[in-house]
């Protein structure tokens, strides 16, 4: 089991490498993204939505769903760049 922190930084080393991500794994890391929502900060969340974009991903709506009400939750912690991200 992965935490927040780990499946954003997994997600982000992934795109920063230009890595294709299977379609298995991509269901598995966001499923586990949803379970553990509640432990994102903004700049996880934020580092999770621009790695899914780069590794052309499509989240699930119930991963959108919980990240943003997560983000709304945080709104007020989330840096200039992070909320580009969104």
């Amino acid at each position: 089991e992965f935490n927040a922190q780990s499946i954003s930084m997994l997600l982000w080393s992934l795109a920063s490498s230009e890595h294709e991500l299977s379609p298995t794994l991509a269901a598995a890391i966001t499923q586990q993204a949803v379970e553990c929502s509640n432990e994102f900060t903004p700049q996880g969340i934020s580092n999770l939505f621009w790695a899914l974009a780069t590794l052309s991903v499509q989240p699930d709506q119930v991963l959108l769903h919980t990240l943003m009400r997560q983000a709304t939750a945080q709104q007020h912690a989330f840096e200039p760049q992070a909320t580009c991200n969104l």
